[in-house]
């Protein structure tokens, strides 16, 4: 019976085949998405799910009122404190160093840069965070300085097949390790991306000048493990008194708590830093859901309108059926497995085509995981099975329930009454549904393209066209950054340079709390937190920042004045740039007098406002050098890299410009952008095929109606328009549904960003125009030729 079933489907499948084709494309296109979006996600929300005990590992925050949210971060003194207050807790420091540059000791390689971080740990690091061996460190051996631990990836880059216990590395050009450790990578997606890890107190005479609780990087972490039963709310609860009891030596303003946030959900903390991993948004993540889920539903949707056209064609041999014996059960099944058939093929090429999108849209999708890494093991399988299921049943079951209940009698003499007027209510209500949901994704498309465009074109508070940004390296001595700027100056095409610690608008933000005096001593002192900029004389001239009061700095060892953005002032209650000169600010132990008040500038994305900025001049806190070209050419780049190279050897020369480095900030706002245009694209295309489906119903169902019609004298013209104004009211129906959905999707996507647009009429205009116009496109196509064909075939009694 089975393979009976299943031979007359696949006779029928083939006799339709342009029918048959179009389900396929459709069913392919929505089973093709969703099954992206689906690996997508799981890769998400896979982030250090294979580590053993992860649900008890956390990363220790500090919340605080003067930080404005939660740092990643803590300050270096936090780790002794917090393993002093809380004994029976396991915990470790973690100093996150970068993408280190790397020279094999004795070897005249040039050294390697590498791409992920590496970091500094603590030796109760490998207790809390557990490692796959292959050659584990000694008792107490990471304890000690100059001593790091590796992955197998990073060993045989280096050393081949060759063990790399006891080899001599050297890092950044500061100091040299000796490795007595490698464990296996086990490259699965993780918020710890180290493949070199180095032993703390390596790094302890750095930290000398920075170990006090003011000071806050989010390159410095702290991870405990909980004991199991215990809960974090425990630590939480007795976090703020920790804090007070330490911080109060030294500043008994500060509010702060301690906030613990589990390992499994760091990847989902967008305010934090994630070390080159693109963080993942929960919401994004849920929208991506919903559009999955709305996609493969249109496809559904044009199954069903596609397949209620056959209805004509079909009735006589479901007539047959039903008088040779067939039941009504039966009937459903036998038409369940042509659409499971259909089914079936749709998803056995959307799952063959899936690695090589994937390929083709990694850097759409964001993140680093392929195909074959991420569909693997049950949950994928049985995704595969639900959504074949699903699918077989959305799909077919109204389309074969529709046939079955056909009379034998009326479709022998093929008098079939399947009015359009009549059973149509589910039809129009599945295009109702396909055109809000093309049009939701059109609008929302519509909206993000504005506010990309806006991120573009809004005035920063700094030229940032033609500025190359240099990094330097951190070892570097404040004689031998001047030297190399020096050097740069001499070409004719470099028209200005100038050393910071951060540029204007970076990732790398520096905060320090100030105290302000005010000219009336009767007035209270402020004391707060501002963002500090370590910056030369040649800052605002390069960066084209203005001075709206006061004068710029000046060429000094030490800072001996300050310049203050306008934001500052403001927060200050000053109410003029001039009242703001030669009053004074204390921070980082020196007083200064406010020598000039700069316009506002962006210091960091668009996503956050803008915050109060304090600016002077610290020779020994350059880390980067901005270059103003005067024309962008490969001599005058090259002519920079060689004055690099020459002035710091045995380091790894990087540069951007800085308009690229901006891009970068909206890189997941692009991506989201892009996927939302691919999918209202897909939709529309999907929509369009359901839609040419109802079209060839109605068409099919009104053809007396319209050989009458052509009869009585109706023009071609008056019998499209009658199609046609049939739709504009699913079109209209739709974009009522569609039109707020659009708004509160936006209003949630827009709330992320500081500054933004505000969406007007005109996007939902724009919107409800372009879809009417795809619809006149596609159904007066149709129309046309069902209008045009001869009266006398569609009043022919059989």
């Amino acid at each position: 019976m089975l393979r009976h079933c299943l031979t007359i489907s696949l006779r029928n499948l083939l006799r339709n085949r342009s029918h048959s084709l179009i389900n396929v494309a459709g069913l392919t296109l929505g089973l093709l998405c969703a099954t992206l979006i689906f690996l997508k996600i799981r890769h998400e929300t896979r982030f250090d799910a294979h580590r053993p005990e992860v649900d008890q590992i956390y990363r220790v925050m500090i919340r605080s009122t003067g930080m404005g949210i939660a740092n990643s971060g803590v300050p270096f003194p936090f780790g002794a404190a917090f393993r002093a207050d809380f004994p029976d807790l396991p915990s470790c420091m973690v100093e996150v160093t970068g993408p280190p540059s790397i020279s094999l000791e004795g070897s005249d390689k040039p050294p390697f840069q590498e791409e992920t971080p590496a970091a500094m740990v603590e030796s109760s690091y490998f207790d809390i965070i557990a490692h796959d061996w292959i050659e584990a460190p000694a008792p107490g051996q990471m304890a000690g300085p100059n001593m790091a631990v590796i992955s197998d990836k990073l060993a045989e880059k280096y050393f081949g097949a060759a063990s790399p216990i006891g080899q001599l590395i050297q890092i950044d050009n500061q100091y040299s390790v000796q490795i007595v450790g490698r464990f296996r990578d086990p490259g699965l997606p993780t918020e710890l991306p180290f493949d070199l890890l180095i032993s703390y107190p390596t790094g302890d005479s750095a930290r000398v000048e920075s170990n006090h609780w003011h000071s806050v990087s989010s390159n410095v972490l702290c991870y405990t493990k909980l004991p199991a039963g215990m809960n974090k709310e425990q630590i939480e609860a007795q976090g703020e008194a920790f804090l007070k009891k330490h911080i109060e030596e030294e500043d008994d303003s500060w509010d702060q708590s301690i906030v613990l946030m589990s390992l499994r959900e760091v990847h989902f903390f967008t305010e934090g830093d994630h070390f080159g991993a693109q963080p993942a948004s929960r919401e994004s993540l849920w929208t991506l859901g919903v559009i999955g889920i709305f996609l493969l539903l249109t496809a559904c949707i044009n199954f069903v309108n596609l397949n209620t056209v056959l209805i004509f064609r079909r009735a006589r041999e479901v007539g047959l059926r039903k008088v040779l014996g067939s039941l009504r059960g039966q009937i459903v099944g036998y038409f369940l497995t042509e659409t499971g058939i259909l089914t079936l093929v749709a998803l056995l090429l959307a799952l063959a085509l899936a690695p090589f999108v994937t390929r083709e849209l990694g850097p759409l999708l964001g993140g680093n995981w392929t195909f074959t890494g991420t569909a693997s093991g049950g949950g994928f399988w049985l995704y595969v099975l639900l959504v074949f299921l699903g699918v077989v049943l959305a799909a077919g079951l109204y389309p074969a329930f529709l046939l079955a209940r056909i009379q034998p009698v009326q479709s022998l003499k093929n008098r079939i009454d399947l009015r359009y007027g009549q059973g149509i209510n589910l039809r129009k209500s599945l295009v109702v549904l396909q055109f809000a949901i093309s049009q939701a994704l059109l609008i929302v498309t519509l909206i993000m393209m504005s506010q990309m465009d806006y991120f573009r074109t809004r005035p920063l508070g700094f030229n940032r066209e033609a500025v190359l940004q240099v990094n330097l390296p951190r070892e570097a001595l404040a004689s031998r950054n001047l030297a190399f700027k020096e050097q740069l100056l001499t070409h004719p095409d470099i028209g200005r340079v100038s050393l910071s610690n951060s540029g204007t608008t970076s990732g790398s933000i520096w905060k320090s709390n100030y105290t302000f005096f005010p000219s009336d001593t009767s007035q209270k002192v402020v004391e707060d937190y501002a963002q500090i900029k370590v910056v030369d004389p040649d800052y605002l001239a390069t960066y084209g920042i203005q001075l709206l009061a006061g004068e710029d700095l000046i060429p000094t060892d030490s800072a001996n004045r300050c310049l203050i953005n306008t934001s500052l002032l403001k927060f200050l209650g000053i109410q003029k740039p001039e009242e703001a000169l030669g009053l004074m600010i204390e921070s980082w132990g020196q007083k200064m007098p406010i020598s000039g008040v700069v316009g506002d500038f962006h210091t960091t994305s668009l996503h956050q406002p803008i915050e109060p900025v304090l600016i002077w001049v610290s020779p020994d806190n350059y880390y980067m050098a901005a270059i103003k070209l005067k024309r962008i050419a490969p001599e005058v780049l090259d002519f920079v890299q060689q004055q690099w190279e020459a002035s710091y050897p045995g380091s790894v020369y990087q540069s951007r410009f800085l308009d690229e480095s901006i891009e970068r900030f909206y890189a997941e706002e692009d991506r989201a952008y892009k996927l939302f245009r691919l999918f209202a694209g897909l939709a529309i295309v999907i929509g369009c095929l359901g839609l040419f489906g109802l079209i060839s119903f109605m068409a099919a169902s009104r053809s007396k109606e319209v050989g009458i019609r052509k009869v009585l004298g109706a023009s071609v013209g008056q019998l499209v328009g009658l199609f046609t104004k049939e739709f504009a009211w699913l079109v209209l129906i739709g974009f009522g549904i569609a039109a707020p959905a659009a708004w509160y999707l936006t209003q949630a996507w827009l709330s992320e960003f500081a500054y933004r647009i505000e969406p007007g009429a005109g996007f939902f205009l724009a919107g409800l125009l372009l879809s009417g116009l795809l619809v006149v496109l596609t159904v007066g196509y149709k129309a046309y030729r069902t209008a045009t064909t001869n009266p006398v075939e569609a009043l022919r009694d059989e």
